[in-house]
């Protein structure tokens, strides 16, 4: 990465927070340690509002000779840029972007974004193959930090089976309850657990103690943006909590899903389950075969840091994009902007408008209200939670009051 050539637009994530994830922060680490650059966009949004971040964003573009852009999204279900002004980007950059949860939100906003983008990175075979279904060039990419996920120095393994994660998702209670009621001694650690939630630091220790670590593949129940869509149930998600995993030298013993076996090598780097008595299964014999199961959890460590260190991994992005922005040649993407995305887009100016009013900065409220009336659509579902969140929440005996109120009616 020795040209500094490449801007990473992102967020910082509290890492301290409880189940705090490193992910993109490995990633500006390794960025800003080669020289290139970095941008927190939320935080400049909140300074410079809608217009003001677009004209910053130009300038810092043209002044730093920027040829490559990698966007990765804050919030999965955020909505802060115009499709347009990406692709006002792209006349002048390669543009990347990285979608976060795709697998949630790619029907009514990951695949409209996409249209901008010179190149959409996901870390599964899945996504891969329906962007480009859609005519967007896709690859999959994934990288860790070995800061963060490693080895630890004398730690003996007496968790025999422990899982770290959010319990709420689709089939992991039942899973873990079927285990439990079978016998199997396991810690659950996240949230809706027995141990609750643990910071990252707690949770690479867990990964370290464990003889087996469970990862379910399964993603969150329809929430105000996905309301209705339970057949999301039937998704499964990879997941790169695996390669954390491996990477701390733990034995994984993940739910199935595409992308796994491009990964890892199935039975020989990592062991897949599909039911709970297939589970069980397997959390019996691998408990009994110590040296099968440590053979596997080796396999996997050494592959790990061969292939998927951000320290090897991300230089080696750069070289790739660097070469396809060579060999770009720009063509006006046509952009399709649906009623969907645009009353989601308008909705998402809600939240915005309150952070902005309790900031005390009128002007980009004010702002924002214009682009929802130049739309004229909206989710009023999505309104009542903002309105909950951003307002409520911050005010317990007034929305005890709302709550009885609207009980009554």
């Amino acid at each position: 990465m020795n040209e500094k050539d490449t801007l990473f637009l992102t967020k910082i994530t509290d890492v301290l927070s409880p189940m705090g994830m490193d992910f993109y922060n490995s990633y500006i680490r390794e960025f800003t340690k080669n020289g290139q650059y970095f941008l927190d966009y939320p935080k400049l949004y909140s300074e410079l509002g809608n217009s003001g971040i677009e004209r910053y964003l130009l300038d810092f573009i043209e002044k730093n000779k920027i040829k490559i852009l990698i966007f990765a999204w804050a919030d999965s279900w955020g909505f802060d840029f115009r499709v347009e002004f990406f692709e006002l980007l792209r006349q002048k950059i390669f543009l990347v972007m990285i979608p976060c949860d795709w697998e949630h939100y790619f029907n009514f906003k990951d695949i409209y974004y996409a249209q901008a983008a010179d190149l959409v990175i996901v870390p599964d075979i899945v996504g891969r193959f329906i962007f480009r279904h859609y005519g967007v060039n896709a690859i999959t990419f994934y990288a860790f930090d070995t800061t963060t996920y490693r080895k630890l120095n004398g730690i003996s393994q007496d968790i025999d089976v422990s899982f770290v994660g959010a319990v709420i998702k689709y089939r992991r209670k039942d899973f873990l309850y079927y285990l439990a009621k079978n016998g199997i001694n396991i810690q659950t650690y996240g949230l809706g657990t027995q141990n609750g939630k643990v910071t990252s630091e707690k949770m690479v220790e867990i990964y370290n103690r464990s003889k087996i670590n469970l990862s379910f593949t399964g993603i969150d129940p329809p929430n105000i943006f996905t309301r209705g869509r339970t057949i999301l149930k039937r998704v499964r998600q990879f997941k790169g909590k695996i390669i954390d995993i491996a990477l701390c030298g733990g034995f994984v013993l993940t739910e199935d899903a595409l992308g796994n076996e491009e990964a890892l090598v199935l039975n020989k780097e990592i062991v897949v389950f599909n039911t709970k008595e297939e589970l069980l299964q397997k959390v019996i014999y691998y408990l009994k075969n110590e040296n099968e199961r440590k053979s596997i959890a080796e396999n996997a460590y050494r592959r790990s840091l061969k292939d998927y260190t951000v320290s090897t991994a991300l230089p080696a992005l750069i070289q790739k994009l660097r070469k396809m922005n060579d060999e770009k040649k720009y063509t006006p993407a046509e952009i399709i902007l649906d009623e969907i995305f645009l009353r989601n887009y308008a909705t998402y100016r809600f939240p915005l408008i309150l952070k902005f009013i309790l900031s005390g900065k009128y002007s980009f409220a004010f702002e924002e209200l214009a682009i929802i009336f130049k739309i004229r659509k909206m989710d009023f579902h999505q309104v009542w939670y903002y309105l909950k969140r951003e307002t409520l929440d911050r005010f317990p005996r007034l929305k005890k009051f709302l709550k009885r109120i609207f009980k009554k009616k």
